[in-house]
């Protein structure tokens, strides 16, 4: 998993999987964790999810929302 270094968004951060992944990792962020993520179009697609940290959210949310993309990511591997 990486994040891009160029201009990023105010309100949004690109999580870039390596693998086409994005699909799955954003039904079980929100089946399993009641989190809500962005999908991506065009070339990034299958690779890339939009996470968004606009409203009322803490740097706790963040570690939580850490936590359950490696919990999903170790279970592929």
């Amino acid at each position: 998993v990486s994040i891009p270094t160029h201009n990023l968004s105010n309100a949004i951060t690109p999580i870039l999987f390596k693998d086409d992944l994005a699909k799955h990792m954003q039904e079980a962020l929100d089946k399993k964790y009641s989190y809500v993520t962005n999908p991506s179009g065009g070339e990034f697609a299958k690779k890339m999810l939009r996470i968004s940290h606009l409203g009322n959210l803490s740097r706790k949310d963040f570690l939580k929302l850490n936590k359950a993309i490696s919990i999903e990511l170790n279970k592929i591997k």
